[in-house]
């Protein structure tokens, strides 16, 4: 069974999160205070799994 990857790319993080991969390109073009966090590594844009989770168990707990 492979091992949980660390980090993801936006497509893949926004299939985890349940939102439009433009949604997420939104948020980081126009820097959103309540976007999940990301890092770029070289030009490549990858969010941490770990991040992705808590970002939404924090949006989980607002409603």
């Amino acid at each position: 069974m492979p091992a949980e990857p660390i980090f993801v790319d936006t497509q893949e993080a926004a299939r985890r999160l349940g939102l439009s991969l433009s949604t997420l390109e939104k948020y980081r073009f126009y820097r959103a205070a309540d976007a999940p966090p990301y890092v770029r590594i070289g030009r490549a844009v990858r969010y941490r799994v770990s991040d992705l989770e808590a970002w939404a168990a924090a949006r989980e707990a607002e409603q």
